[in-house]
């Protein structure tokens, strides 16, 4: 990695994630590693499928991951929809069931470059609760709890929703 001009001094500061956790993300096929461009130009890529779920309440709102506790202590801002990384050529209705199941049942250093093809999925989810909740997923290294609240979407997220608002069936 650091041949490829990856700080890797910088994995675990901050709101970094570990090199552990980078390893076991490609370990389970939720990333990929590759290089970019050639010779002295070459630089590390990381590839990441990303499924993005607008879980939507009665009065519109939609849930948003507030925050992460991670295993080690810190705290990580998010303001993101549910978000989960997509399994190798998972589908993005096998994965939004993983990430309900996964998320609700219970980061990289900047220098690195990424690139996210983004799934987003709008749907509705009665029997979660409305006030602010936690839930908590089992890691390696100890627990990761996520915070959940309702917010009025953003702009941004309104208009991502409107594209492929799922209907009941």
């Amino acid at each position: 990695m650091d041949r490829n001009g990856i700080n890797t001094a910088l994995y675990g500061q901050g709101t970094a994630r570990t090199i552990a956790d980078l390893f076991e993300e490609v370990a389970n096929a939720e990333s990929v590693l590759t290089v970019h461009g050639s010779g002295t130009s070459s630089r590390a890529l990381r590839m990441v499928n990303v499924l993005n779920l607008y879980i939507k309440n009665s009065a519109g709102q939609v849930l948003i991951e507030a925050g992460q506790r991670l295993p080690d202590g810190r705290l990580r801002q998010r303001g993101l929809p549910l978000s989960e990384k997509m399994i190798g050529q998972e589908d993005w209705q096998t994965a939004a069931v993983r990430a309900v199941s996964e998320e609700l049942a219970t980061a990289l250093p900047q220098d690195w470059r990424q690139q996210y093809t983004c799934h987003k999925v709008t749907a509705q989810l009665p029997c979660l609760p409305q006030q602010p909740f936690d839930t908590s997923e089992p890691r390696p290294n100890g627990v990761l709890i996520n915070y959940w609240e309702w917010q009025q979407p953003s702009p941004t997220i309104a208009a991502c929703m409107s594209t492929q608002d799922l209907k009941d069936s």
